[in-house]
C-alpha cells in the first residue's frame, strides 16, 4: 500500500510540472484565440510550513494547436520605476494536451511578488482569466482591470529573475 502511494504522488509530482527537456528563448505562440479559466485554488502550507497557494484550471484553443504550442500563466507586480510589469517563466509554459480542453495544476511561486495578480495566457497580452493570489500580508488590495494587465509588458524569463528555480510545480 506504501509503494502505490509513493507511485501515485510521485505521478502527481511529474503531471504537474510543466512537461519540457530544455528551456526555449522565446515564447513564440501560434494560437489566436482561446478560452480558458482558473477552476480552483486552495491555500495551505507548503513542505516547509510556510503558506502556500495552489491553482488548477483548463484551457482550450480555437482551433487545433501546432505541435510545439504552449500556454501559461503570467505573474504581474509593480514596479515602483515602471509601473505594472508581467513576468512569464519559459521553463513553465505548458503544452497543449492531446485532448481539449488542456487541464493544469501548479503552485503559485512564493518568491515573485508582491503579486498584483496572476493570470491564464495563450500570448503575451492574450490573457484569458486573472485572478488575485492568495499570499499572505503584503498582496496589494486594489486589483487593476485585466484590460490594463493585457497592456502591461511582459518580461519572457530565462532562467532566474525573481523565481525559485527548484519550485518543480510552480505554474
Amino acid at each position: 500500500m506504501k509503494i502505490a502511494a509513493a507511485l501515485a504522488a510521485l505521478l502527481l509530482t511529474v503531471s504537474a510540472a510543466p512537461a519540457q527537456a530544455a528551456v526555449q528563448d522565446a515564447w513564440t505562440p501560434t494560437v489566436t484565440c482561446a478560452s480558458g479559466q482558473f477552476t480552483g485554488v486552495w491555500t495551505g502550507e507548503d513542505e516547509f510550513g510556510l503558506p502556500a497557494t495552489w491553482v488548477s484550471g483548463e484551457i482550450q484553443p480555437c482551433e487545433p494547436p501546432a505541435p510545439g504550442d504552449q500556454f501559461g500563466v503570467i505573474y504581474y507586480v509593480e514596479d515602483p520605476k515602471i509601473g505594472i510589469l508581467g513576468y512569464v517563466h519559459l521553463a513553465r509554459l505548458r503544452p497543449y494536451g492531446p485532448t481539449q480542453p488542456s487541464t493544469f495544476a501548479g503552485t503559485v511561486d512564493k518568491s515573485v511578488g508582491p503579486l498584483l495578480r496572476i493570470c491564464l495566457a495563450y500570448d503575451d497580452g492574450a490573457l484569458l482569466a486573472c485572478m488575485k493570489p492568495v499570499l499572505g500580508p503584503g498582496v496589494h488590495n486594489e486589483q487593476p482591470p485585466i484590460e490594463v494587465l493585457a497592456k502591461a509588458p511582459v518580461v519572457q524569463v530565462v532562467r532566474g529573475y525573481g523565481t525559485d528555480p527548484s519550485c518543480a510545480t510552480c505554474v
